[in-house]
């Protein structure tokens, strides 16, 4: 599963109750493009599904398979190493099913669900965007100038948790489990999300500002780059 898995979609019904009656896997027609590299590999991995169901995951499928992955990742490497597991960490962050905890937990039907997921989407769309828009901020030299230098330090440090831990997931994707795709992983970086997506508000409404009233960027200039005065007074 490691060697496809890139869409929070197809992680529950592959994932759970795996081998059970009605398990989604036994269906070939159910699995993406990307799960078979060819028609061969098709065609073998359609014949051990049928083995399965039939016989229980005995000790030869599980070998089979795992064969199938091996050469997945000698004759693939890019796509194993590389272009799945970005797909898993873009996944991250443009995921919309967001509103699926509200909606299960309180049962809210249609139409009033839709309103819930528009909020949710909203929401998401918001901080991701300001979040972006802080990280470049507190790293390019020109905008973190305007920034206490507190702020700018807690941004750059909350934009090295959320690369580091995107890369964290990316990489055990692709060592354990099926593919860590729960968005639950992520959740650890949220307020470092909240932070800098306060800093990117601050960042456009302060340009904003600025944008309205050059002179007082001007006169701050002066006020910073004028040398101290060094006149004595006079003797009276």
């Amino acid at each position: 599963m490691r060697t496809w898995f890139a869409d929070r979609k197809e992680y529950p019904p592959f994932h759970f109750d795996v081998g059970q009656p009605g398990w989604e896997g036994f269906r070939l027609a159910a699995y993406p493009k990307r799960a078979s590299a060819n028609n061969e590999e098709q065609a073998q991995i359609a014949e051990l599904l049928k083995k399965w169901q039939a016989e229980t995951y005995t000790p030869e499928v599980d070998e089979a398979f795992a064969a199938i992955a091996k050469a997945k990742r000698v004759h693939a490497p890019v796509t194993y190493f590389l272009t799945i597991p970005l797909l898993r960490m873009a996944h991250f962050w443009i995921n919309l099913d967001g509103a699926q905890s509200f909606l299960r937990v309180v049962h809210i039907q249609r139409p009033y669900s839709l309103g819930i997921v528009g909020i949710t989407v909203a929401l998401r769309a918001f901080f991701i965007l300001f979040a972006a828009i802080g990280a470049v901020a507190v790293w390019k030299p020109t905008s973190a100038s305007h920034l206490p230098l507190f702020l700018g330090a807690l941004g750059r440090a909350a934009s090295i948790l959320i690369a580091l831990r995107t890369v964290e997931l990316g990489i055990l994707g692709t060592l354990v489990w099926g593919g860590l795709m729960e968005i639950r992983f992520a959740n650890i970086t949220f307020p470092a999300v909240i932070l800098l997506a306060i800093v990117g508000v601050r960042k456009l409404t302060l340009m904003s500002w600025l944008d309205q009233h050059p002179h007082a960027l001007k006169s701050l200039r002066g006020v910073q780059s004028s040398p101290p005065s060094t006149a004595t007074p006079s003797a009276v």
